[in-house]
């Protein structure tokens, strides 16, 4: 029907001989007659009400000279004339002008925007297409590794994957997230262009057709892992300080000697009673864990995380343990016991109590919480009434969050129980051991992220250059999967002392003492190619931002202002409410101001969060050198050391692996034949049950 429709049209040809051509000047329209008839065969000079015939004269204007005919303006088409009417589709509701759109050429300005649009485009969809096919090739060399059929009392390889984070970053976990997108993830983020902008979503597969992301790396091999990340600088080596601590702590509770000692003294032999016994069940399971876990190995991200777990193990394995004293901190619930997800952050607010009132103490002030005493030799005689403390008052008898109920409380007076050993009691030390254990091979990841306008080129370049980041990644995960190890290269002689890093001067910045050191660039390297892992690149100033170089300054201004401005009228208003000296004002009423308890918690977290920060600024920064144990660990060539190292695969291992790989398919493609033809041989029986 709508050919049918479509065919009755008139022939819009049979129109082009009547119509006169149209000159538009100007926005107006001039006809000039292509005959002597007018259109729908009326006379051109006539006008409106013009009848046809040969004797019409009515509507002329002027002389019948043909000058006057020319200068006519006649009546205007029943149609547009803007239409091709040989063009059918126009009927259709398709505009003319899409049919005479002709593109002109584009400008410089055009042409420039056009190749600088279109080659960037293209350069990052071909870069994320080769990171997609390069991730798969990795995936299918491995793939068939996790495949393999295990034993029911195997467990599959665990890797643990440390990364420090990156100072003064805004991101907490870069080195984790590269870890996450290049070596175990083989997806990328897509950035899709919505209206001139750039909009981030989630990774997802850049082949057309194929939206589900390829499987990751590490899984693919049927390799399992766990990842720490430190939140600020030294996070990661307090971590593992506090679990070296707590294992010397567990395998010192099973010596029979210690536990004989421990068992004499009542108070401690009763202490967590139920959690020895916990200890005691799983003792077989640790140490089936222990061996499991050298059987795996450690990805260190960066080299950061290379000083922090160095200077963890360093510590961890010299210090020397007071047992007693670990016994009443577990007794107060206050633990190392690694298991307890809070126990380590309760146990560090307990010490750090302990050693702020032994450094208020030291000072002959006195600390900031303590009234200010009375020099020697000025008392008087008389000044009993003076010294004794003021009656209560009817304000203090009243109850108020600030003081207890009749009592005037002073939180300076408090006892506490003492953590030290008494005089009838022999200290139980656990000295530090010999040699430290085996530790599981060490993995080095060259990742590295640097700051400052300098780095902007490079940055830009990588952003279309993320392939090399990926096939990087996949070298470095099959090294962790193949696990092909080499020894650990000791410095070949003693190092400079400016090369190691001194365990004094981090505990004299953590205190807040050298708070005019700055960052400057390494002075001395170790000559071991493992201990100067990334040395190139991160032991320079540059390689940190300019406000963390200065970082002991700045906190000592922070802590001068606190202690002499901020904390002194707080703690004033405290105690003058507690003590019932005044009333709270309005201001107060709905503002109460803080108690001083609460101000002794306020000084206590600042307090720990500026030695952390100190600490860690200490241990990671450029110039500070990297721990060793040259006694424990050995100095020279040759030298066997506790450490194992992770070796890349060379081209023999590669082949290897991709005939193993071959091998594996094949294998799987004879199974599924033998399989489709025992089926083919067997065919099941229509209407009978199978048996």
């Amino acid at each position: 029907m709508f050919v049918a429709c479509f065919r009755s049209l008139p022939n819009p040809s049979s129109f082009r001989a009547q119509t006169s051509s149209h000159k538009h000047v100007n926005n107006t329209t001039t006809t000039f007659p292509t005959s002597t008839t007018g259109a729908f065969g009326l006379d051109p000079q006539c006008g409106p009400g013009c009848t046809g015939s040969s004797s019409c004269t009515q509507g002329r204007r002027g002389s019948s000279s043909p000058s006057s005919a020319r200068e006519a303006t006649y009546q205007p088409y029943p149609f547009s004339t803007s239409w091709n009417l040989s063009n059918r589709f126009v009927y259709l509701g398709i505009p003319q002008a899409v049919f005479d759109w002709r593109p002109n050429r584009p400008g410089p300005k055009m042409s420039v925007f056009l190749l600088t649009t279109v080659t960037l485009t293209g350069a990052y969809v071909y870069d994320r297409r080769e990171c997609k096919r390069i991730q798969q090739e990795y995936i299918d060399k491995v793939k068939w590794m996790s495949e393999e059929t295990m034993a029911s009392e195997q467990n599959a390889r665990k890797l643990k994957v440390y990364g420090a984070r990156v100072p003064d970053d805004g991101e907490l976990e870069r080195s984790t997230k590269w870890f996450k997108r290049y070596m175990r993830v083989s997806t990328v983020p897509m950035i899709c262009v919505v209206g001139g902008g750039f909009i981030l979503t989630s990774p997802c597969s850049l082949a057309l057709g194929d939206l589900a992301p390829p499987q990751p790396i590490l899984l693919a091999s049927g390799t399992d892992y766990i990842i720490k990340t430190g939140t600020n600088p030294g996070g990661l080596g307090r971590t593992l300080l506090a679990e070296i601590r707590a294992r010397r702590i567990t395998e010192a509770s099973k010596d029979p000697s210690i536990a004989s000692a421990k068992a004499s003294t009542s108070h401690v032999a009763t202490t967590n009673s139920a959690q020895a016994n916990v200890e005691l069940v799983l003792s077989a399971k640790e140490e089936q864990e222990r061996l499991h876990e050298k059987e795996g190995g450690i990805i260190l991200l960066g080299r950061s995380a290379l000083k922090e777990y160095l200077w963890a193990l360093k510590k961890g394995y010299n210090e020397t343990i007071d047992l007693r004293k670990e016994a009443r901190l577990e007794g107060l619930g206050l633990g190392s016991n690694e298991r307890r997800k809070d126990g380590r952050w309760e146990r560090e607010e307990e010490l750090m109590v302990r050693e702020l009132e032994e450094e208020d103490a030291k000072n002959p002030l006195g600390g900031p919480f303590d009234d200010v005493k009375t020099p020697e030799g000025l008392e008087s005689v008389n000044d009993s009434e003076a010294q004794s403390p003021p009656s209560p008052t009817l304000g203090s008898l009243s109850y108020t969050p600030y003081s207890a109920i009749g009592i005037t409380h002073n939180p300076s007076n408090q006892t506490k129980p003492s953590l030290e050993p008494s005089a009838d009691e022999t200290p139980l030390l656990l000295p530090p051991p010999t040699t430290i254990p085996e530790q599981p091979p060490l993995l080095f990841v060259p990742f590295s992220y640097a700051f400052g306008i300098q780095k902007w080129p490079s940055k830009l370049y990588h952003f279309f250059n993320h392939r090399s980041d990926v096939r990087q990644g996949g070298e470095y995960a099959l090294a962790a999967i193949w696990a092909q190890t080499r020894p650990f290269h000791a410095p070949p002689t003693s190092p400079q002392p400016e090369a190691l890093l001194n365990d004094e001067i981090v505990a004299a910045i953590r205190r807040g003492e050298l708070h005019e050191s700055v960052i400057e660039d390494a002075k001395a390297l170790t000559g071991s190619p493992d201990l100067d892992f990334l040395a190139e690149t991160d032991e320079t100033a540059l390689h940190f931002r300019r406000s963390y170089r200065k970082l002991p300054g700045a906190h000592e201004f922070a802590k001068r202002t606190y202690y002499k401005d901020d904390l002194p009228p707080k703690l004033k208003t405290a105690r003058e409410i507690s003590s019932g000296e005044r009333a709270f004002t309005k201001a107060e009423q709905k503002y109460p101001p803080k108690r001083e308890s609460e101000l002794r918690k306020e000084r206590l977290d600042k307090e720990l969060r500026w030695r952390r920060e100190l600490e860690g600024w200490a241990v990671v920064r450029s110039g500070s050198g990297v721990a060793w144990d040259e006694e424990k660990w050995g100095v020279g060539q040759g030298v066997e050391t506790p450490f194992k190292v992770f070796e890349l695969l060379g081209e023999g291992a590669k082949r290897e692996l991709s005939r193993k790989a071959q091998e594996w398919d094949e294998q799987k493609r004879r199974k599924e034949e033998a399989r489709e033809e025992w089926f083919r041989m067997n065919p099941t029986t229509e209407g009978k049950d199978d048996r």
